[in-house]
């Protein structure tokens, strides 16, 4: 039997062998639970551009029309063929077919242009399956500033619901969700059978003569129900409706119901110096929330009626646009059963459809269009519960990394609550970075600052990246990225006040008041692992600070040879530059900040979707869609008629500006506790400076 020091010597040369080998190795093939699906792309011959709804063609099985967001609706043949059915110009949000199609050969179309939301109908060409543009019908017309709602659906009464959101700033500060003398917030239900008309009331609606309510109204009190579906065999409809705060819900509307938004969000209290009001003072609670810890912007989807997956048979599907993570959970007897998360989809979710059987798609706005199968088996080794026992570090205490890991610095680190970080990087033996340009269709952007900066890496199965943050001396938290057989996972370790090791933190993440020596007490926020997917994104190849701009000492990675031979850096490749760098210009060091701390969200399929602007630094400013450009939601405090995106000469009346500056909507919306001081003053700066 071995003597317990010789096996220590062993297990410690083990470790020391794997780690030369592969810095991560004891962390691959971990994970915390298993998803039961996997998302499968189809019809991905076609390049979508940012698709956003999905309809079955009624009488064609296997067609759909596939709407983007930006001016298409395409035909998909039941071979795979698609062609233009319709081009309109705004922002796109959905589309169906007439109850009676083809028989009655009408399509329903939602969009949203010059703050108005917008329901029209069109007549098909059967004979070409296209839209005649001419023959476009209003049926409906509301205004909005944002969160427009955007479901549409003939129930089985043979009437149209319609979701709408409260068309309000976040907060709803007009208690926008609690009047129902117009049409926001709502599902409205209208009978569209006559074509001679715009639209009936039908008798049997529930405020049909109530005083101060737009009889349209079915059910109101809600924030923002993107989709929604009726439950088969019912007139129950089932709804995924944003929050704002702090949850995401699945509630269940019925005739006259008054979901509680903006005195609740959700079950919560939101306002409670406020009472409900409207024709239905009742709360009718949400079945299922979700803490934003683990969910935001909440899409609502079908009830699953395939027979491919007989275990979700009787399940409500539904997603999240920001996590990409794809849920399910059965009713029964009055309340939800398992609830529980079933596939990481990967891209942005935005909408569901179905096949003729019933198996479903996820339509993301970034990816594409998805459908689900069985995901391989795994064995999956627990997560190592203490920082030390991951394999990365020689010693934790003296924070001294493993054989095979690098460590290098960037030019711009984030704001992150004034802490500083050390970066390192491993790779598995005898693999290299590939060096990616993403400028190959560069007539696309003719606005660049520099080429270069679109420049990004991509890392190789079982690389690892490792930050760890520091407040002065102190060890507050390390953050792993690893890339596990191709799927990008995330793991936060919070440090002991000892400072000899660090503990796994809970996935969903956590909040916490750091009390440190010397320092003032600092709200610190250990992220979850959805809330690392937020920005570490294919956008960024995963990882953000990994660009030609970014690295400080690109002669630390050349020496360690995790570049292939071949490789060489553009001639030209311009640092991003430190707030403080007056050798650069105001300009410069702004467009730097706003890329680093803001683009990874605002930019085109970024998570900064409620924003038509960009915020990435290649680009031109005065192609951002941000000078003297109306907030889509702006925050409290000045005069809507004043406000911009930015208003040049005058931060104070810059949206962008007050929300860097101030705690009220303040950005960025994950990752800080506190107001980057410095980062306002920058930006003051270059808005005053503006003609």
């Amino acid at each position: 039997m071995l003597q317990s020091s010789t096996l220590f010597i062993l297990i410690f040369l083990t470790n020391f062998l794997i780690a030369n080998d592969r810095p991560a190795a004891l962390l691959e093939g971990t994970g915390q639970s298993r998803l039961l699906y996997k998302a499968v792309p189809v019809f991905n011959q076609h390049p979508w551009k940012q698709t956003i709804a999905m309809t079955p063609v009624k009488g064609q099985p296997g067609s759909y029309i596939i709407i983007e967001r930006y001016g298409n609706l395409w035909y998909l043949s039941p071979k795979g063929k698609r062609h233009l059915f319709f081009k309109k110009t705004g922002n796109l949000i959905n589309g169906i077919f007439d109850k009676d199609f083809p028989k009655q050969p009408y399509f329903y179309f939602r969009f949203s242009s010059q703050g108005q939301n917008r329901l029209r109908r069109y007549e098909v060409n059967l004979k070409e399956m296209t839209i005649i543009p001419e023959s476009e019908k209003v049926i409906l017309e509301w205004k909005t500033i944002g969160h427009r709602g955007g479901g549409m659906a003939f129930g089985p009464d043979g009437f149209l619901y319609i979701s709408t959101g409260d068309a309000r700033k976040p907060g709803d500060p007009d208690n926008s969700g609690q009047k129902t003398d117009n049409l926001r917030g709502s599902i409205l239900r209208i009978d569209v059978s006559d074509k001679s008309k715009t639209y009936k009331i039908p008798q049997d609606n529930p405020f049909i003569e109530s005083p101060n309510t737009r009889p349209e109204v079915w059910s109101y009190g809600l924030r923002n129900p993107w989709r929604f579906t009726f439950k088969p065999g019912t007139n129950e409809i089932w709804i995924g409706d944003n929050g704002d705060e702090s949850w995401e819900m699945v509630s269940k509307a019925t005739k006259g119901s008054n979901h509680g938004w903006s005195v609740y969000e959700g079950n919560h209290f939101f306002r409670p110096g406020q009472k409900l009001s409207g024709p239905n003072p009742v709360h009718s609670p949400a079945i299922v929330e979700h803490p934003h810890q683990e969910m935001r912007s909440i899409i609502g989807g079908p009830w699953y009626k395939g027979s491919k997956f007989k275990e979700l048979s009787g399940h409500y599907i539904y997603g999240g646009f920001v996590t990409g993570r794809l849920w399910s959970f059965s009713f029964k007897d009055g309340s939800p059963k398992n609830v529980r998360k079933i596939a990481d989809i990967g891209g942005q979710i935005v909408s569901f459809a179905e096949d003729p059987e019933g198996e479903i798609f996820i339509i993301t706005l970034d990816k594409g269009i998805f459908k689900l199968e069985k995901a391989t088996p795994k064995k999956l080794k627990p997560v190592p519960s203490l920082l030390s026992q991951t394999g990365l570090f020689k010693s934790t205490q003296k924070h001294s990394t493993a054989p095979g890991l690098i460590e290098y610095e960037i030019n711009l680190p984030m704001f992150k609550d004034g802490a500083s970080s050390r970066r390192y990087i491993g790779l598995p033996k005898n693999s290299r970075i590939r060096f990616r340009p993403t400028h190959r269709k560069i007539s696309l952007l003719p606005d660049l600052r520099s080429r270069s900066t679109l420049d990004k890496f991509e890392l190789p199965q079982g690389s690892v990246l490792v930050k760890t943050y520091f407040l002065g001396e102190t060890k507050v938290e390390t953050q792993i990225s690893l890339n596990d057989k191709g799927e990008w996972r995330f793991l936060n370790y919070r440090w002991h006040e000892d400072q000899k090791d660090a503990q796994l933190v809970k996935e969903e993440g956590e909040n916490t008041l750091l009390k440190l020596k010397g320092r003032k007490e600092i709200q610190w926020r250990f992220m979850g692992k959805n809330e690392c997917s937020s920005c570490h994104t294919h956008l960024s190849s995963f990882a953000p600070g990994l660009t030609l701009s970014q690295i400080k000492n690109l002669d630390v990675f050349k020496g360690a040879d995790l570049f292939p031979k071949s490789f060489q850096p553009p001639p030209e490749t311009p640092a991003l530059s430190q707030p403080d760098d007056e050798t650069k210009s105001l300009e410069d060091r702004a467009r730097d900040y706003l890329h680093v701390n803001c683009a990874h969200c605002h930019r085109q399929a970024g998570l900064g979707g409620r924003a038509n602007f960009q915020l990435l630094a290649w680009l031109k400013t005065e192609d951002l869609k941000l000078i003297n450009e109306k907030p889509l939601v702006g925050i409290p405090g000045v005069s809507p008629e004043k406000v911009k995106l930015i208003s040049p000469g005058k931060p104070e009346h810059s949206d962008i500006y007050r929300r860097i500056s101030s705690p009220a909507g303040r950005m960025p919306l994950i990752g800080t506790s506190t107001i980057d001081y410095q980062g306002a003053e920058l930006i003051k700066k270059w808005i005053k400076s503006l003609k």
